[in-house]
């Protein structure tokens, strides 16, 4: 008896569950697409279908019941799109000077004057240092001496031969006399110069090395000049990218020396093969430093952007999800809801791309509504809220190579 009232009860269990499962199938306008989301698609069929509206102007096929029995789901549509999927590429660099020299004197000798300190601005001739000089001034003011006397020995002995009192042998070595004598003048005037040390470019002077009176030798650092006008950076690529890195092409450079800032620099120059050890290509580019901010032998990061190849993009709105991954609904040309399986590549807060062998650019997709549908169902599109075409996307993607 225990085990007949036992039974009892459970059937009576079993036919409130199958009574409230129908009632549901029948009245929640969502049971469709939970059926579909839990892998029991094939109980779908217990749903309710509208008629076809036809010539009334509504939608053809079937639909959900909705809270006003017989209704189709509203939904917002929109097209499939194409984007790139764009990638940044980030590295460290290293700035150099446009130009950079470190001064020494040509000979030695003793500091007579130092005429820059260390920050100055200089140009290309000005004078930096002064040895002394004084042995190399009396051996220019000889050397003159010796090239006066020998003009005028040529002059006299000129005149002389005009009038046959001298032979023209001696006229002759009066000449080669006189250019001795000026070669020897230009000696020691270049000896003279070698005690000047001039700025072979255009910069700014570092720490000067020396003092006034310090004896130097042709090996003693005077001071570094660098022309940082502009900035060189040194970093480097993978092979993967070797093929994108041009001249003229454009990056970004920033550096912890001054935060919150960006500079716009350009390639420069591309090495002619790659370090077989690492596999990577270096790359030389340009920063204008009109502001002077920026110094070298500083890190830089720098960023490229880099273009990828076209995927299909949808609004983030219409990306389901079920047991089976993510997918979106579609729209035939008669208004009936499809589900078409896709993996995402790339998302953001405004479009996601895709890949899909079920899609193509053009397809419509349930883009608001998606609760309502259900595979197969018909659907009535709000033309006020339809969306349009999903064809741009921001970069997200970032690799870096530091």
């Amino acid at each position: 008896m225990r085990l007949i009232t036992f039974l009892k009860q459970v059937m009576a269990c079993l036919l409130v569950v199958v009574v409230a499962s129908a009632i549901w199938l029948r009245l929640d306008p969502n049971a469709g697409s939970v059926l579909n989301d839990t892998g029991l698609s094939a109980l779908t069929f217990l749903t309710p279908e509208t008629e076809q509206e036809g010539a009334a102007g509504g939608p053809r096929g079937g639909g959900r019941r909705m809270g006003g029995f017989g209704a189709a789901p509203l939904v917002t549509v929109a097209e499939v799109g194409e984007a790139s999927m764009d990638k940044r590429f980030s590295t460290i660099g290293t700035g150099l000077s446009l130009r950079s020299v470190t001064l020494r004197p040509n000979e030695a000798g003793q500091v007579e004057s130092i005429e820059v300190e260390t920050g100055d601005k200089v140009q290309a001739g000005d004078l930096i240092i002064q040895l002394q000089d004084d042995a190399e001034v009396l051996a220019v003011e000889r050397a003159q001496l010796a090239v006066d006397q020998a003009r005028e020995k040529v002059e006299r002995y000129g005149r002389l031969s005009n009038r046959g009192t001298i032979s023209s042998v001696e006229t002759d070595q009066a000449r080669t006399d006189l250019a001795t004598a000026e070669v020897e003048l230009k000696e020691a005037k270049f000896h003279l110069s070698q005690r000047r040390v001039e700025a072979p470019i255009d910069g700014v002077a570092g720490i000067v090395e020396i003092d006034p009176g310090e004896m130097l030798t042709t090996s003693s650092d005077i001071v570094r000049i660098e022309d940082f006008s502009s900035l060189q950076v040194t970093f480097y690529v993978p092979e993967r990218l070797a093929a994108s890195m041009v001249v003229g092409k454009a990056f970004e450079a920033q550096t912890d020396a001054v935060p919150d800032r960006s500079f716009e620099g350009e390639i420069v120059g591309v090495d002619n093969r790659l370090e077989e050890a690492s596999r990577t290509l270096r790359v030389r580019g340009k920063i204008p430093n009109e502001e002077g901010l920026l110094r070298p032998g500083m890190s830089f990061r720098i960023g490229f952007e880099l273009k990828g190849n076209p995927r299909l993009s949808v609004p983030p709105l219409a990306v389901q999800w079920s047991t089976d991954g993510a997918y979106v609904w579609t729209l035939d040309d008669d208004r009936k809801v499809g589900r078409a399986p896709i993996s995402i590549v790339q998302r953001n807060a405004e479009q996601v791309l895709v890949a899909s062998d079920s899609l193509s650019v053009g397809t419509l997709v349930v883009q608001e509504g998606v609760e309502s549908v259900r595979e197969g169902g018909g659907v009535r599109i709000d033309e006020a809220g339809a969306g349009g075409s999903t064809a741009s996307i921001e970069p997200t993607q970032t690799e870096r190579n530091d």
